[in-house]
């Protein structure tokens, strides 16, 4: 939808162009499949399965249509997105340029969509001002097209109904929310629901985060603590310039253009020095005059308005994409910058209090994660101006990609939940990244045992967490990261300082990874 920015099947996104990450791109995404591919096509799921196609059935008969019709709705929405899965690029794929950066022109895409006018889409859609447009998934691309036919109509509005209803569903009636909310608990294998006014305290956080994040930085955020943390990021930084130096593997050509790219790393703490004003054109109804669904139709309508302004400019790189209440961090690529939000300096992952070691195992495993995510297997295409290019010479980058092998195939050992492990090439960058911020940061510790443990300790504490078994399969289908308990005994295992702390560790031991077995990059 123009207007709003919503879709379905096709869905237009505008980021910065891989290849020039000075101005923005057009991307063709993928289609909506529910709970996603390798749910999908989990042969294990069966009872998820079964809730997702009573959900679908739930949200469609909520239109007014009767039982029966809903039910042959559900049947053939569920389906279709089963057979777009079947071409769909599996997750491990998803964040990979080589096979998701596919530009194409305006002759190129009318011949991949050739069942419909797709110059007549884009223009529609909001999205013709483009000398090209890249498809994340050309596969996805020709199953939709192979469906894009006038037999198939019915089903098409059935699932963009569907799809709408679903993106709506906070801010529709009592009864399709909890629906909703049912669905995604089903998910987790958690019950149990949230009162009205906290369901609506979330709506409304989560619509103005940055306006709400303004005032969590005026309330908790410390000028001190952000200096402080840059220190330690430039000390991050300056180790691992190091441990690029010392690497055997690599040769000086490529050393010389990784340092160049950690020198070029920008570095954001807190929250944004320019807050942005999604909604300047938002138009509140008051109560009385219009519905919540009315309210959040304007919002988004205010959103579209602004990016469609801000797609027109150069990229402004001095925007966030996580609001500074969020308690996480990111690495962009596209931008090479490191961004760790105001909520994140806090304990257990910082503590002003606490000695340097404990600091360096909670918020310094952080940065350095984000900064290792610049040459994790996909970061590593991009150059320090972010833009995908490949600035490795060949054999380096072979040796690279069969060290990236090893470290799958130790993850694919890694026992999640009884009888389900660890996907080593789903997870990959995340794992090279926890490899490659433990190798760092224990080099930075040095050899002082008490230290380690110290440091140890709270990098478990950091991922301390309890997970149900349905919770824990749903990440294992769903998530590039590796389950929390993986993320400390696997990257801990494989470390050798891990060793000089607890020296009586032998074979049969847990936690133990006889030499050989253990794995690193960076």
């Amino acid at each position: 939808n123009n207007e709003l920015g919503f879709s379905s099947l096709i869905a237009p996104t505008y980021y910065e162009d891989m290849k020039d990450s000075r101005n923005y791109g057009c991307y063709l995404g993928s289609a909506d499949l529910g709970p996603g591919k390798e749910t999908l096509e989990d042969g294990t799921q069966s009872v998820i399965l079964e809730a997702y196609r009573k959900y679908i059935k739930n949200i469609m008969e909520s239109t007014g249509i009767s039982e029966k019709e809903a039910e042959r709705a559900a049947s053939s929405i569920y389906k279709f997105q089963t057979d777009l899965a079947s071409a769909t690029l599996p997750l491990s794929d998803q964040n990979d340029p080589e096979k998701t950066y596919n530009p194409q022109s305006l002759k190129e895409l009318s011949a991949l969509y050739s069942n419909i006018d797709i110059k007549a889409y884009l223009k529609a859609a909001g999205a013709a001002g483009f000398n090209s447009w890249v498809v994340n998934d050309p596969g996805q691309a020709k199953k939709v097209n192979s469906y894009l036919t006038e037999g198939h109509l019915p089903l098409l509005k059935d699932y963009s109904v569907f799809c709408l209803i679903k993106d709506f569903s906070p801010c529709l009636t009592p009864e399709i929310r909890d629906s909703t909310i049912a669905w995604s608990n089903a998910q987790k294998g958690i019950q149990g629901k949230k009162t009205d006014k906290k369901l609506a305290g979330e709506l409304v956080q989560n619509t103005f985060g940055f306006e709400f994040g303004r005032l969590y930085v005026e309330k908790h955020f410390s000028e001190e603590d952000k200096k402080n943390v840059e220190t330690l990021v430039h000390q991050i930084l300056a180790a691992y310039e190091d441990r690029i130096n010392g690497l055997d593997w690599m040769g000086e050509a490529t050393k010389e253009k990784a340092i160049r790219k950690l020198e070029h790393m920008t570095l954001k703490i807190g929250y944004p020095d320019h807050w942005p004003d999604y909604y300047e054109n938002a138009v509140i109804l008051p109560e009385g005059q219009g519905s919540l669904v009315d309210n959040m139709v304007n919002v988004y309508r205010s959103l579209r308005s602004y990016e469609k302004e801000e797609i027109k400019k150069p990229v402004d790189r001095t925007q966030w994409g996580m609001t500074p209440q969020t308690v996480n961090a990111y690495y962009n690529p596209l931008n090479n910058e490191i961004v760790f939000p105001a909520a994140i300096l806090q304990p257990p992952f910082y503590d002003p209090n606490a000695d340097d070691a404990s600091n360096l195992g909670g918020i310094g495993m952080v940065i350095a994660h984000e900064i290792s995510h610049a040459f994790d297997s996909s970061g590593a295409r991009y150059d320090e101006n972010g833009n995908y290019n490949m600035w490795w010479t060949e054999d380096d980058l072979k040796k690279f990609q069969d060290l990236t092998l090893k470290v799958a195939a130790y993850y694919d050992g890694q026992e999640a939940v009884k009888g389900r492990y660890v996907n080593g090439r789903q997870t990959l960058n995340e794992n090279i990244a926890d490899l490659g911020a433990l190798a760092c940061v224990t080099s930075i510790a040095g050899d002082d045992t008490e230290a380690l443990n110290s440091l140890f300790t709270q990098y478990a504490r950091i991922w301390a967490s309890k997970y149900t078994e349905e919770s824990m399969i749903h990440r294992l289908n769903t998530d590039v990261h590796s389950p929390a308990k993986v993320r400390v005994n696997a990257v801990l295992s494989s470390t050798e300082a891990f060793y000089k702390v607890y020296p009586d560790l032998k074979e049969g031991d847990g936690m133990y990874a006889a030499p050989e077995k253990r794995v690193k990059i960076w």
